[in-house]
């Protein structure tokens, strides 16, 4: 047994810690004690001084000690969650006793042992093991669909070799890929033949991408975030050579961050002027509407030859150099903690991203708006970044909607960084404040399952664009509409999609297919709905009264497609049973298809 005992501001409390591991224990014993002296938080500064005066080598001590502060997160998740709305200490220690039952497996805790956080940290742990011995690497983004066959893998084959050359000299210890088949591997292979150690992180998809075999250390990831923390954390310069949506998916994760003040020591170059010319103007446009507030040439600087980025890496600081800040897990862990606690009871909602510059005279400001108001009238939940501009438009268009229809339940959820929205307006029902960008992004994709609507925008708008393409087209999830306001806005970007990377092979037509353009806020509502018609699986708002698990027939289309009351006096034939039965024989029949069938009949 182990006794603690902490300040006298908390009257001597005596924590008892179980031996071993017994978890449920150990929590039981804290929340109990936390809540009924009414102690919302730990002593972090006395915690640390006892894990001062403890032995270093006495681990079991250091573990027992891990787990308590640890334990701060797990009661600010049941404090966000309504536990602090109870009437007396006394009720809420029964309702977290209640929480931590010990009749129940101790992985079945709701909060604590989320799938999302358990696996995050088991795969930050996994990296801080692999990178323990790397004070710097060089970081090469790019495709994965660029085989042998074609002649960049040759030439990049060459550049990594040239790159592990200077690396040695210049004192750098590895060079890491993301371990996928094509232009990764030739970046790994050209540095194996150079000697410099071959790292790769890789994505377990459900196409089952295969690591290539010319790495040295590989470790394998589920999420694709702690895969670029993993990229980030080392990292002196990062190279990006031609790719699709993964590759941009990174660059403008490295983009924000940069631009944000995370790694600004950190040159991020792409590689390839005849690919990366027509991503130029997208960002240029950027910049000239104002929503880059720093100069295109301090973020990313753009190279053609193998000699240009040997000078690059030549002439990179011997020291390595701090950035403005780092990742802290336990802050990460308590805003996983926090946000899913305050969502939990936060249905499919459509997710909308735009720029927070946006004013009220602005055309996109009133079609935000007119989307808002029909979804909210049609009982779909919004989730959007912030609280101005496109995000404050859209929570007036919600509420007009409500206003007129006091009947509708559907809610709003604004997700902000801190640095951000010290004075945020209150423009959700649910509002939850983030220190990290990725952790924002997440609960973004998490909830956002009936689609996503893109106005224009800066590097914020094409990082979560891109996540959300690479996300669908790997299969990590299911697929949804992604539409784009403006295509005065768009057409640049869209543009260069179809005329260099579907022609250079980094993506497909059907990649192409998940995004829709539009310009009014009628197509837009009209992609959403017709949606949520066609996917028979969805736990649509519009048609609560159907199970999602049922096949849609032709009378729940009827029912959803027409008003109560409508009646099919007229579609004798269609319900007669000779043609009902030869139309349901066609299990797999779509529903456009049939609509088409009812308007002719």
């Amino acid at each position: 047994k182990l006794n603690l005992i902490l300040s006298n501001d908390y009257n001597n409390i005596l924590f008892f810690i179980p031996p071993g591991n017994n978890i449920k224990l150990l929590h039981r014993s804290i929340a109990k004690l936390l809540l009924e002296n009414n102690k919302r938080q730990f002593c972090f500064a006395e915690i640390k001084n006892i894990k001062n005066k403890i032995n270093n080598q006495d681990l079991a001590q250091l573990k027992r000690l891990e787990i308590i502060v640890e334990m701060q997160d797990s009661f600010d998740a049941y404090y966000y969650n309504g536990i602090s709305g109870s009437s007396s200490p006394i009720e809420k220690a029964n309702k977290i006793l209640n929480t931590f039952n010990t009749s129940r497996e101790e992985s079945s805790s709701p909060i604590l042992e989320t799938r999302l956080f358990k696996t995050y940290a088991q795969e930050r742990n996994q990296l801080k093991v692999l990178l323990k011995r790397i004070k710097k690497a060089v970081i090469f983004f790019g495709s994965g669909r660029l085989g042998p066959r074609k002649p960049l893998y040759n030439w990049v084959v060459d550049l990594a070799y040239l790159a592990g050359k200077i690396c040695q000299e210049r004192g750098i210890k590895a060079i890491i890929t993301g371990a996928g088949p094509c232009l990764m591997e030739a970046v790994n292979k050209g540095a194996q033949k150079a000697k410099v150690e071959s790292f790769g992180l890789n994505i377990a998809l459900s196409s089952q991408q295969e690591p290539n075999r010319y790495i040295d250390k590989l470790l394998d990831l589920r999420y694709f975030f702690t895969r670029k923390i993993g990229f980030l954390k080392k990292a002196v310069v990062i190279f990006v050579l031609p790719g699709g949506y993964g590759t941009l998916n990174e660059l403008f994760e490295c983009l924000i961050l940069k631009y944000r003040g995370y790694m600004n020591n950190i040159p991020i170059v792409l590689v390839g002027k005849k690919f990366y010319d027509g991503l130029t103007p997208v960002l240029r446009e950027i910049e000239k509407r104002g929503y880059l507030k720093v100069r295109l040439e301090d973020l990313l600087c753009l190279v053609n030859s193998k000699q240009e980025v040997v000078k690059i890496i030549n002439n990179l600081p011997l020291a390595p150099r701090q950035n403005n800040k780092r990742i802290d897990d336990k802050v990460v862990k308590r805003e996983f903690f926090k946000a899913i606690s305050k969502l939990q009871n936060f249905g499919p909602a459509l997710g909308i991203v735009g720029a927070h510059s946006t004013t009220r005279g602005s055309i996109y400001w009133q079609i935000t708006k007119d989307i808002a108001r029909q979804l909210t009238s049609s009982g779909i939940p919004l989730i959007y970044f912030g609280s101005t501009g496109i995000s404050e438009a859209a929570w007036e268009g919600s509420q007009e909607a409500k206003n007129h229809n006091k009947a509708l339940e559907c809610k709003t959820a604004s997700l902000f960084i801190n640095h951000d929205y010290k004075k945020y307006l209150d423009t959700a029902e649910i509002c939850v404040n983030f220190h990290y960008k990725f952790v924002q992004k997440t609960m973004l994709i998490r909830h956002a399952k009936l689609g996503y609507i893109f106005f224009p925008g800066g590097l914020e708008t094409l990082d979560a664009l891109f996540e959300v393409l690479c996300l669908m087209q790997t299969g990590k999830i299911q697929r949804a509409p992604v539409i784009l306001v403006g295509r005065e806005f768009w057409r640049l970007l869209v543009n260069w999609l179809v005329k260099t990377l579907e022609p250079f092979g980094v993506i497909s037509k059907e990649d192409l297919g998940l995004l829709q353009v539009v310009d009014t806020s009628r197509e837009a509502v009209k992609i959403i709905k017709d949606n949520l018609l066609r996917d028979r699986k969805s736990s649509s708002p519009i048609s609560n009264s159907r199970n999602p698990n049922v096949p849609l027939s032709h009378q729940n289309f009827i029912q959803m497609r027409y008003p109560k009351g409508f009646s099919i006096k007229g579609y004798a034939r269609f319900t007669s049973e000779t043609y009902r039965a030869k139309l349901m024989r066609k299990r797999s029949f779509e529903d456009d298809e049939l609509e088409r069938k009812l308007n002719r009949l």
